[in-house]
């Protein structure tokens, strides 16, 4: 029981090393491609991208963590995130909330849920 937990939790440290890994690497990446461009630009831009079209569908595809490795569950995050994103937004612009509210509502609910979800699951199988 306490290996499941403990196992799970140095698989999430590893991979959130992996993606700040990927954070930087796309920092420096778009810094060579915009290199006109202010650093801090530069940095809410490739913020902005992770925040909405990675984390996301990253954290929505970690549900099954144990049949998809790192690299094909951060492929598939981004048309997950990309789809689920434009979805929820609009459903929740028709029932009256705001299109301002939506890029920290919808990804921040949808990380939620999805820890939920993997937390109640791992629980299950302990």
């Amino acid at each position: 029981m306490l290996s499941l937990k403990t196992e799970l939790k140095n698989k999430i440290i590893k991979e959130a090393k992996s993606l700040t890994t990927l954070f930087v690497i796309s920092l420096v990446l778009f810094k060579i491609i915009f290199f006109k461009e202010n650093v801090l630009m530069i940095i809410r831009t490739v913020s902005a991208f992770f925040w909405m079209f990675i984390l996301p569908g990253f954290t929505f595809m970690y549900i099954w963590h144990e049949k998809l490795e790192f690299l094909e569950r951060f492929i598939i995050s981004v048309p997950i995130s990309a789809a689920t994103i434009s979805i929820l937004s609009y459903y929740i612009s028709l029932m009256g909330l705001h299109v301002k509210y939506h890029p920290i509502l919808i990804p921040l609910s949808i990380m939620i849920i999805s820890g939920i979800i993997v937390w109640r699951k791992d629980n299950i199988i302990s």
